[in-house]
């Protein structure tokens, strides 16, 4: 008989360390050998279905009435995201955010706006991807300050890349939202640097964007002045580039704003002006626009034949445009000046004029003939 090499044999040691488990399962009475428990959600990979379908069962409670639970899911959500990436979590913590603001969810919206900071304050300065998220993000969750100061961190980014194109973008982000929001001096001053840039880059059209866009800021202040000198200033940059279509409507704009400053002569020169340059062109919207602005100037100041010829001119301009329910209207507003003047016969024609105008349109036919019925009473 072969004998068996002593190093092949089970020593007593190795023997009890194999029977000691078996032994402590039999004496704790589990008869099946112990495997290791399931790792809980949190230890597990997470998979984007899993938040996906948290996702759309929070949008379900939501759409059912029950805003509770749905921010309760949403938060999971939120929670899970955090593995998946900064990006994806940033994309999660804009639309939830965004629901959650259109909601009134407050402490959601605190909890939220709390781990963007965060994450703004451990992000790469360089990471430019992440700030661009974080910008859209504080946009949703109306939080302008907290863009803008996202911007400004990319501008910075973009010039020390010499990224022109990047430049010109962040700058008109940030102008844009301080318009947005409805903060115009801060307006003024964004789309001021998009114009010096625009204007370093010959780049045309950012420069027209940026023209009415400060135009649009000084309106809104009142400040007639500035929305003057810029639209003056764009009218130079039309001219330059052959686009004379487009002068006639900035040329309105200004006569009205002199017009509210009280330099009712300027104004006047400025709406024939507007007149002449789009009846030339056939803009016939805009010549007719300059006269009926003209038209109610000298009304309003009782030059009553020189509002006379004025509304003449426009009834031949909206003949042209085929626009019979503004003929109807000239022809009311003639009336109106012969019955201040006692012209009463000439002032019945034109109400004629309209009546028949309102027939064909048949629109305003009892209040012309109100109109003129009042006026045969009082002959």
């Amino acid at each position: 008989m072969t004998s068996t090499p002593d190093s092949q044999l089970p020593t007593p040691q190795s023997v009890a360390l194999y029977l000691v488990p078996w032994i402590l399962c039999l004496l704790g009475g589990l008869w099946t050998v112990p495997v290791a428990a399931e790792p809980i959600l949190s230890d597990r990979v997470v998979e984007s279905s899993d938040v996906e379908t948290l996702h759309e069962e929070a949008l379900e409670l939501l759409q059912q009435g029950n805003s509770l639970e749905a921010f309760q899911l949403w938060q999971q959500e939120l929670e899970l995201r955090q593995e998946l990436g900064i990006i994806p979590e940033i994309q999660a913590l804009s639309r939830v955010g965004a629901i959650a603001w259109s909601e009134g969810e407050l402490v959601t919206l605190r909890q939220i706006m709390a781990r963007l900071d965060q994450i703004q304050g451990d992000v790469e300065g360089t990471d430019q991807e992440t700030l661009q998220e974080l910008g859209v993000a504080y946009q949703q969750l109306r939080s302008p300050q907290s863009a803008v100061g996202v911007y400004q961190k990319l501008l910075d980014l973009a010039i020390e890349d010499s990224n022109e194109e990047q430049q010109n973008t962040l700058l008109g982000q940030i102008a844009q939202t301080h318009l947005n929001w409805f903060d115009y001096p801060q307006a003024v001053a964004g789309y001021e640097g998009v114009l010096s840039f625009a204007q370093e880059q010959e780049d045309f059209l950012t420069q027209i964007q940026a023209y009415q866009q400060l135009a649009y800021s000084y309106e809104q202040m009142e400040e007639w002045e500035g929305a003057i000198a810029t639209r003056l200033n764009l009218i130079n940059l039309y001219d330059r580039l052959g686009q004379v279509n487009s002068i006639p409507k900035e040329q309105i704009a200004i006569a009205k704003h002199y017009e509210t400053l009280g330099n009712l002569k300027t104004s006047a020169q400025l709406y024939e002006q507007a007149y002449l340059i789009a009846f030339e062109q056939q803009h016939l919207a805009y010549a007719a626009e300059a006269l009926q602005s003209l038209g109610i100037l000298y009304n309003n100041q009782q030059k009553f034949p020189e509002a006379l010829a004025v509304y003449r001119s426009l009834l031949g301009t909206q003949a042209q445009a085929y626009d019979a329910y503004g003929m109807m209207n000239t022809y009311e507003r003639i009336a109106e000046i012969h019955s201040a003047l006692d012209r009463l016969e000439q002032a019945l024609a034109a109400l004629e004029r309209g009546l028949k105008l309102a027939q064909h349109l048949n629109v305003r036919t009892e209040y012309y003939t109100e109109l003129i019925q009042g006026l045969m009473n009082n002959e």
